[in-house]
């Protein structure tokens, strides 16, 4: 199966090679990588067209700024997965997750499988950052009619999970029609989930 993994650019001069990288380095390797540029005002733009230059699964979009939300949107309607992943700029996979996170939804036939995460600075364990590590998918999966998935989600020791759309392999065709809120500045990720 294809895995289409979207990752909105802005001003990510700093981390984006060392994202990349880590998606490279996946012993998953039927995947297309897909960089939207959000209107970068720094050297984002040319560093991810080299970056595209170096592997024929990259592809490299670029857009005026306007935000996540229409970034992720642009790469999804880019995607041609049967699967997508949101990977943010500034984190990185370990390098078994596609694989194992393949391998869950093949033997649940799952349209979801949640992936754990840490949360990393420099390469350090640490909670006071938002670049994430993603590693093993936790024992999380779900199928589109599966009526305890927002029970769960709602769990207290499991909500940190519901908050983001990254660290999650979804079936695209789950996805369907429904796009991130451009209008929405904080929470838009929260919002696509729920919807």
């Amino acid at each position: 199966m294809l895995i289409s993994i979207i990752i909105p650019c802005f001003n990510c001069e700093q981390t984006i090679r060392r994202t990349v990288n880590s998606l490279l380095q996946q012993n998953y390797d039927n995947v297309e990588i897909i960089l939207v540029d959000d209107g970068s005002e720094d050297n984002t733009a040319s560093i991810i067209d080299d970056i595209g230059l170096e592997d024929t699964r990259i592809i490299v979009k670029h857009t005026s700024n306007q935000g996540v939300s229409h970034a992720r949107n642009i790469g999804i309607d880019l995607a041609r997965g049967s699967f997508i992943t949101f990977v943010d700029s500034d984190d990185e996979l370990e390098p078994n997750i596609l694989l194992q996170a393949a391998t869950v939804q093949k033997n649940s036939d799952a349209d979801m499988v949640i992936f754990g995460h840490a949360d990393i600075a420099a390469g350090k364990q640490s909670s006071n950052r938002h670049d994430y590590s993603i590693v093993n998918p936790i024992d999380l999966t779900f199928t589109q009619h599966d009526e305890t998935f927002f029970q769960v989600m709602f769990e207290l020791e499991r909500s940190r999970y519901l908050f983001s759309c990254w660290g999650k392999l979804i079936r695209k065709s789950w996805i369907g029609d429904t796009r991130f809120d451009s209008d929405i500045i904080y929470g838009e990720d929260t919002t696509w989930i729920l919807t």
